[in-house]
């Protein structure tokens, strides 16, 4: 796919911005993680990173693009970000709402907040917060409303979706003031159904805060939740522990769930000459290697938000 990546020098100091036009070609080149090495704040100092879906990239448009608005990811002052699956909460995020439809995607620092476009709400994130991508798709059909996380029995912001007037007000409020008191508070299981018939299970959506202290207890929940409702019994209880080790390998080397799983083809190619040629013992281990991959590629494809319709054609 076209990649189209313009860094545009900063019209006053310490201001920079980078736009992504195409959010898959981006992540396989890298640049989508380099927008983090301007996500730091100085005195004085304004960065964000916007996200564009192209006209023709579907996949990244998503279904709620008819009601696109534009997005932004506020990460409180003096907030630690902790990494998740080789990533920094923050870039996720900005993946998940690019992915979403939201466009523009903007990771602010300083006061850059997003303004919504003419008859459209703005969607504000807390850059520490791991959010449901049904949660995602939700808050942004929805209207006006303040989406709070249940941390430790108290509820916590998490996300605001707002009117142009209420953008300030909002990104006050995820930094830890005072809620807007005209906007309606909402958990994330009053925005989502708990079933999800892509699983086929029931699961409450996911809306927690990372931190570097509750990172891997974080992994553990996505990984756990990546499973499908209805399994073979070695998938469900013997795969997991080895798998998640594995997933968390494959992120942090930037190995794609598609790379997995044309591995496991070319294991299923060898157990069929291994067993043709009488090799049984070598087909068999072949064979068992390729059905782990297969619990791989799919959980590695879900905790990293890179599904795609082009992995489910090759895994199935």
């Amino acid at each position: 796919r076209a990649l189209g990546v313009q860094l545009a020098e900063p019209a006053e100091p310490d201001v920079r911005r980078v736009q992504i036009r195409n959010v898959g070609e981006a992540e396989q080149r890298g640049d989508l993680r380099k927008t983090r090495a301007y996500h730091t704040p100085r005195s004085g100092c304004v960065a964000s990173s916007e996200l564009e879906p192209t006209r023709g990239d579907q996949s990244l448009r998503g279904e709620t693009m008819s009601g696109a608005r534009s997005a932004g990811v506020v990460t409180p002052p003096g907030r630690v970000l902790a990494e998740l699956f080789g990533e920094r909460s923050d870039a996720r995020l900005l993946r998940s709402l690019a992915r979403a439809g939201a466009a523009p995607v903007t990771l602010v620092v300083g006061s850059a907040l997003p303004a919504p476009r003419a008859g459209e709400l703005a969607l504000l994130v807390r850059g520490d917060v791991v959010i449901d991508d049904r949660v995602v798709k939700a808050l942004l059909a929805s209207g006006e409303l303040l989406l709070v996380a249940n941390e430790g029995g108290r509820a916590q912001p998490a996300a605001a979706c707002v009117a142009s007037e209420h953008v300030a007000a909002a990104a006050a409020w995820l930094a830890g003031g005072p809620a807007p008191a005209s906007l309606p508070l909402r958990s994330a299981q009053e925005l989502v159904p708990a079933y999800t018939s892509e699983l086929r299970k029931l699961a409450p959506p996911f809306l927690r805060a990372a931190t570097p202290d509750n990172a891997a207890a974080i992994e553990r929940a996505l990984f756990a939740a990546s499973y499908k409702g209805v399994t073979d019994l070695v998938t469900k209880y013997l795969w997991p522990p080895a798998a998640l080790a594995v997933v968390r390998v494959c992120a942090r080397l930037g190995i794609s769930p598609n790379m997995v799983t044309i591995v496991s083809w070319l294991l299923v190619a060898f157990a069929a000459v291994a067993f043709w040629r009488g090799a049984f013992g070598a087909g068999l281990a072949a064979a068992w290697v390729m059905t782990f991959l297969d619990t791989v590629d799919g959980k590695l494809a879900r905790v990293t938000l890179r599904s795609s319709p082009i992995g489910h054609w090759l895994d199935h």
